[in-house]
């Protein structure tokens, strides 16, 4: 469910001029960097959370390797 909706979600936003979709994680602190380089922010929100908390339950460890590394690198 949450991979569908995260396709039918790029594909809404591939039609907007305002948004350039770029396919990597927030864990990827080269990435990060390139993208902030290119397109340097006046603003950043991190909405790159896990949906739902059953993920976190099930996966604790790999929850929380993820998430902490993912918002200090953005």
């Amino acid at each position: 469910m949450c991979r569908a909706l995260k396709r039918d979600r790029a594909r809404a936003g591939r039609r907007s001029r305002l948004l350039e979709l770029v396919a990597g994680g927030i864990c990827d602190g080269a990435l990060l960097e390139r993208i902030w380089r290119e397109h340097p922010p006046t603003r950043a929100v991190h909405l790159a959370a896990q949906a739902g908390v059953r993920y976190s339950i099930q996966a604790p460890r790999a929850w929380r390797a993820q998430q902490p590394v993912g918002f200090v690198e953005t």
